[in-house]
């Protein structure tokens, strides 16, 4: 009793009526195409009493041809069939002759302009050496992509359905698609392969995910193992797989007990390049502390927490402010007080501020905080900056109380500075601390 499972896929090409088509059979399901118009034609069906029926669905998924090839037999050289429109019974007499091309194979995906095909490797077995891109119409080979540096599950699946996905991945106005790379497991890992109009070709930008949907912009990519769950949210931006959110649940403590655990992260961009990240840890049913990580034009990160009403960071104070003011005298008789920040050890204490995510907004507020940790007045004016700016990884300062000479201000100056500079330089954008104007826009005397 002949089988599908003792005949792999065979290519095809012949007639349909008057017209010149190409079909790939492979076990009850097949795939062919008109020469004129070049769009695959997905067919599946049944073997019976070798009478081999393939049915043609419509976009309704309703039968709306039959494809029968009584005695069929894969050996055969020759296929005889009839093709029947199921609408008005019109016929049209089959006959397929095998070709000699047993390695390059038509896909079921195509594109408004181009169809596909894929050439199976005869070095790594069940691997795609190649992708053939052609242009409707004319079959003119637009592009040869090399593929071997794809591993393929190619033996998993029919062999047209190599290429799985066809959208605009990364949202440039041009059609993509995604091939099937290594199966482990349940796990498929797909690779994105995206067009690039400046060259007028298909590239490999590196992007693979395993079991990812995708919704017309963004991908959802769900794991789970035996203690916890995952699912991520990525964006495609200049051609590269960002995290645009993630949640993750611990289903199980130390102690083996069953608990909910979520934390969760956002990231936001302007114009491609990410400039915020946010995690948020639920630590119970009414508090969520949220970590922010701000970044600035170079990528610098800056990093403090907030829930919903209150920002808190750190900033360094001298644990004994006796001994703080004589090390000050000390390193400065020496002439060393440049690296005073450097060696002294501080302790770090933590401050709330007014809820804000903005980087410089948080910034100033440590720049303040330091100075009132040690400041003698009951008044805040003092320690209120008056300038601020950040100028190639610098921080230029200044507070009222360098521009506002009073009687033991020089004094103050040399208390707060040092404690400034150890609190700000925990920002990875700053690098040195100036307690100046950036030059052109004071009288930079101080």
């Amino acid at each position: 009793m002949l089988t599908f499972s003792t005949f792999a896929q065979t290519n095809y090409e012949g007639k349909i009526g008057k017209s010149s088509v190409e079909f790939l059979i492979e076990g009850n399901e097949a795939i062919y195409k008109y020469d004129k118009y070049d769009n695959p034609i997905h067919l599946k069906g049944q073997l019976e009493n070798r009478s081999l029926k393939l049915y043609e669905k419509d976009e309704k998924n309703d039968t709306s041809a039959c494809l029968i090839f009584d005695q069929f037999n894969p050996d055969n050289d020759l296929l005889i069939g009839e093709w029947r429109n199921s609408i008005n019974n019109k016929k049209y007499k089959i006959r397929l002759s095998k070709t000699k091309n047993d390695s390059v194979y038509l896909q079921r995906v195509s594109f408004e302009n181009f169809y596909f095909k894929v050439g199976l490797s005869k070095i790594h077995p069940g691997g795609i050496s190649n992708i053939l891109i052609y242009e409707k119409g004319t079959d003119q080979l637009v592009q040869n992509y090399d593929s071997q540096g794809i591993e393929s599950c190619s033996g998993y699946y029919k062999t047209f359905d190599q290429i799985q996905g066809s959208a605009d991945y990364n949202s440039d106005g041009f059609t993509d698609f995604s091939l099937f790379g290594f199966q482990a497991g349940w796990v498929v890992v797909r690779s994105y392969i995206l067009y690039e109009p400046n060259k007028k070709e298909f590239i490999d930008t590196g992007i693979e995910g395993s079991d990812m949907e995708f919704d017309g912009e963004i991908f959802t990519e769900y794991s789970r193992d035996a203690t916890s769950s995952s699912l991520t949210k990525y964006k495609v931006v200049n051609n590269q797989l960002i995290s645009v959110s993630s949640e993750n649940t611990e289903l199980f403590n130390n102690e083996g007990e069953l608990f909910w655990d979520i934390s969760s992260e956002d990231y936001y961009y302007k114009n491609g390049t990410l400039k915020s990240r946010i995690e948020f840890i639920y630590t119970d049913e009414d508090n969520v502390i949220k970590r922010h990580y701000n970044f600035d034009e170079n990528g610098n990160q800056i990093v403090f927490f907030s829930n919903n009403d209150t920002t808190f960071f750190d900033i360094y104070v001298p644990h004994n402010f006796e001994q703080y003011e004589n090390a000050i005298d000390k390193y400065e008789n020496k002439g060393q007080l440049e690296i005073f920040t450097e060696e002294y050890p501080f302790i770090q204490k933590k401050i709330h501020v007014p809820f804000t995510i903005d980087t410089l907004t948080v910034i100033q507020a440590c720049c303040e905080a330091a100075a009132k940790a040690i400041s003698p007045f009951e008044n805040d004016i003092y320690v209120k900056v008056t300038y601020f700016k950040i100028k190639n990884n610098t921080a230029y300062i200044l507070l009222d109380v360098h521009q506002n000479g009073w009687s033991g201000a020089w004094d103050f100056k040399r208390k707060i500075e040092p404690i400034i500079e150890k609190s700000i330089m925990q920002f990875q954008q700053i690098e040195n601390v100036k307690f100046d104007y950036v030059s052109g826009d004071g009288n930079n005397e101080h």
